[in-house]
């Protein structure tokens, strides 16, 4: 039996965090990813499916909800797009690219009216809300008719399909 005060194996130090270099930087990334699809408000990002159900959530019409996705959105993929070109990141570029795609599909529908056959807007517009009630009952002045006529009060919006029940804003 070895009763050696001192051992001749030498061991690391602690390491200061448990979360490896590599680690780190992947974790990193993940975050900033999540910010990104999170807090840029362009459609298709889930921050541009946030911007745009919160303005329905406000009493927004659907028809000036659409035109005001498609600005903001369109302006910040072009940002998107020179801040890729700017910083020679061809994933950037490549984001913008498909953000301004998608903005010009929304816009296809805008110009030919069709909004409800728009995966954003089709559970809003009249109509197309399935048998569960969903919907916006009313839709915009001058468009399907005013909310009072579908039983709402004056200036009332159903956002049943955003609910997925009966609210009232």
């Amino acid at each position: 039996m070895n009763t050696a005060p001192y051992s001749t194996v030498s061991h690391p130090p602690p390491s200061r965090t448990p979360v490896s270099p590599g680690n780190r930087q992947a974790i990193i990334i993940n975050i900033s990813l999540l910010l990104f699809n999170l807090c840029v408000p362009a459609y298709p990002l889930d921050g541009g499916q946030i911007f745009v159900s919160s303005l329905l959530l406000c009493g927004v019409g659907v028809n000036t909800v659409a035109p005001i996705t498609l600005g903001v959105s369109a302006t910040l993929s072009v940002a998107i797009i020179s801040l890729g070109i700017y910083l020679w990141n061809f994933m950037a570029v490549f984001v913008g690219v498909w953000v301004l795609y998608q903005n010009y599909q929304l816009y296809q529908c805008v110009k030919e009216g069709r909004l409800e056959q728009h995966p954003l807007f089709a559970k809003y517009v009249q109509g197309a809300g399935g048998g569960d009630g969903g919907g916006v009952r009313g839709g915009d002045a001058g468009r399907g008719g005013s909310s009072e006529a579908a039983g709402g009060r004056p200036g009332s919006t159903s956002i049943s399909g955003a609910l997925g029940g009966g609210g009232r804003v």
